[in-house]
Protein backbone atom coordinates (compact mmCIF):
# COMPACT_ATOMS: atom_id res chain seq x y z
CA UNK A 1 0.00 0.00 0.00
CA UNK A 2 1.30 3.40 -0.94
CA UNK A 3 1.37 6.48 1.22
CA UNK A 4 -1.63 7.81 -0.69
CA UNK A 5 -3.90 5.75 1.55
CA UNK A 6 -3.35 8.06 4.53
CA UNK A 7 -6.58 9.78 5.50
CA UNK A 8 -4.83 13.13 5.99
CA UNK A 9 -3.90 13.14 2.30
CA UNK A 10 -7.46 12.42 1.27
CA UNK A 11 -8.73 15.26 3.45
CA UNK A 12 -6.14 17.64 2.00
CA UNK A 13 -7.22 16.69 -1.53
CA UNK A 14 -10.87 17.30 -0.65
CA UNK A 15 -10.00 20.67 0.90
CA UNK A 16 -7.90 21.65 -2.13
CA UNK A 17 -10.78 20.72 -4.43
CA UNK A 18 -13.19 22.80 -2.34
CA UNK A 19 -10.86 25.81 -2.41
CA UNK A 20 -10.25 25.49 -6.17
CA UNK A 21 -13.46 24.11 -7.70
CA UNK A 22 -12.30 24.75 -11.28
CA UNK A 23 -9.54 22.13 -11.19
CA UNK A 24 -10.03 18.90 -13.09
CA UNK A 25 -9.47 15.55 -11.39
CA UNK A 26 -6.31 15.17 -13.47
CA UNK A 27 -5.06 18.53 -12.16
CA UNK A 28 -5.92 17.49 -8.60
CA UNK A 29 -3.92 14.29 -9.11
CA UNK A 30 -0.92 16.30 -10.37
CA UNK A 31 -1.21 18.59 -7.34
CA UNK A 32 -1.30 15.58 -5.00
CA UNK A 33 1.82 14.10 -6.62
CA UNK A 34 3.79 17.27 -5.90
CA UNK A 35 2.19 18.05 -2.53
CA UNK A 36 2.76 14.59 -1.06
CA UNK A 37 5.99 13.79 -2.95
CA UNK A 38 4.48 10.72 -4.58
CA UNK A 39 6.38 8.71 -7.19
CA UNK A 40 3.41 9.02 -9.53
CA UNK A 41 0.14 10.86 -9.53
CA UNK A 42 -2.89 8.99 -8.24
CA UNK A 43 -5.19 7.63 -10.92
CA UNK A 44 -8.15 9.75 -11.96
CA UNK A 45 -10.44 7.01 -10.63
CA UNK A 46 -8.77 7.29 -7.21
CA UNK A 47 -9.36 11.04 -7.15
CA UNK A 48 -12.95 10.47 -8.27
CA UNK A 49 -13.57 7.93 -5.51
CA UNK A 50 -12.11 10.25 -2.86
CA UNK A 51 -14.29 13.14 -4.00
CA UNK A 52 -17.35 10.89 -4.24
CA UNK A 53 -16.87 9.88 -0.60
CA UNK A 54 -15.78 13.33 0.61
CA UNK A 55 -18.68 13.74 3.04
CA UNK A 56 -17.89 10.43 4.75
CA UNK A 57 -14.15 11.11 4.86
CA UNK A 58 -14.66 14.56 6.36
CA UNK A 59 -17.38 13.30 8.74
CA UNK A 60 -14.87 10.85 10.20
CA UNK A 61 -12.62 13.82 10.93
CA UNK A 62 -15.39 15.63 12.80
CA UNK A 63 -16.44 12.56 14.80
CA UNK A 64 -12.87 11.71 15.72
CA UNK A 65 -12.15 15.29 16.79
CA UNK A 66 -15.14 15.18 19.15
CA UNK A 67 -14.03 11.84 20.58
CA UNK A 68 -16.80 9.97 18.85
CA UNK A 69 -16.74 6.31 17.96
CA UNK A 70 -17.47 5.54 14.34
CA UNK A 71 -18.14 1.87 14.99
CA UNK A 72 -21.48 2.27 16.66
Amino acid sequence: MGGWKRIEMKRALIKHNYERPGLSQRELAAWAKVQFKLKKAPAQTTVSDILKHAATIMMKLTATARGGNLCG
